[in-house]
């Protein structure tokens, strides 16, 4: 229905559910009793529209990690950030130590 479309583009653009899933603007569509779409609906409403790509979510199936583009050579301080070193693993299962 053109209403329903329209209510799913409107809702879509707003400032604080710009960044939410397809998923998520579907409950948050019918919580607001804005619409009642499945999150395949929203989908295929927002790639008619060209705004649907970035909404997708998907995993990449690669299991290797791209190294990080690392500068041959250091010439001084704050030139080559690697690590995020807030949690810490510790031995116990699911115990990590925050800085």
């Amino acid at each position: 229905m053109p209403a329903e479309k329209d209510a799913v583009l409107s809702f879509a653009g707003r400032e604080d559910t710009v960044d939410y899933s397809l998923q998520l603007l579907a409950i948050k569509g019918a919580e607001a009793n804005a619409f009642y779409l499945s999150a395949s609906s929203v989908r295929l409403i927002l790639q008619e529209n060209g705004l649907g790509d970035d909404r997708t979510g998907r995993v990449r199936n690669s299991t290797r990690r791209n190294k990080p583009d690392r500068p041959d050579e250091l010439t001084g301080p704050n030139q080559c950030w690697c690590w995020d070193v807030s949690y810490i693993k510790t031995d116990v299962l699911r115990v990590f130590w925050y800085l």
